[in-house]
């Protein structure tokens, strides 16, 4: 089930008292499949980047892509793209700090820190079954994680 359809849902019940306990392993559930989405969001931008530029890049990337976890934190993004030269990591680098920078000021968040911080919560959900978000934190962040995987790609096919 995609994170949207899932947010719509508990919003729709979140308001007719479910409990502490429920909500909690909801918001736990929006976490776990946001994080999915984007670990295949992620892999697939990279793919086709590398595919764009040759298609043995493109399978040598499939394959180095293929064990990678959902615990993709921006230091992990911002590693693979080093791995694929340094103009795709120094762009992407100068592209998350000015989405920082941006979602800060027309938010007051920063959607990179919050895009870290759905991977790491997740984490802790799925391994130490805690939780430290409310559903409200965790609808706002993923959406601002959305941007993220936006300004991934808006990177990489700038430089193809």
């Amino acid at each position: 089930m995609p994170a949207g359809e899932i947010i719509a849902i508990v919003d729709a019940f979140l308001p007719n008292a479910i409990d502490a306990f429920a909500a909690s392993q909801l918001t736990g559930l929006l976490l776990v499949v946001s994080v999915r989405d984007w670990e295949l969001r992620f892999k697939k931008i990279l793919s086709d980047y590398a595919r764009s530029c040759h298609s043995r890049f493109g399978d040598y990337m499939d394959f180095q892509l293929k064990n990678l976890n959902g615990r993709i934190k921006i230091s992990d993004i911002t590693e693979h793209l080093g791995r694929m030269g340094q103009p795709c990591k120094e762009s992407f680098v100068t592209n998350h700090l000015a989405l920082s920078q941006r979602t800060i000021q027309a938010s007051g968040f920063d959607a990179v820190d919050n895009y870290n911080s759905v991977v790491l919560n997740r984490h802790s959900f799925v391994h130490e079954g805690s939780l430290t978000l409310t559903f409200a934190d965790a609808k706002l962040y993923c959406q601002q994680g959305e941007l993220v995987l936006e300004c991934l790609k808006d990177t990489l096919d700038r430089l193809v």
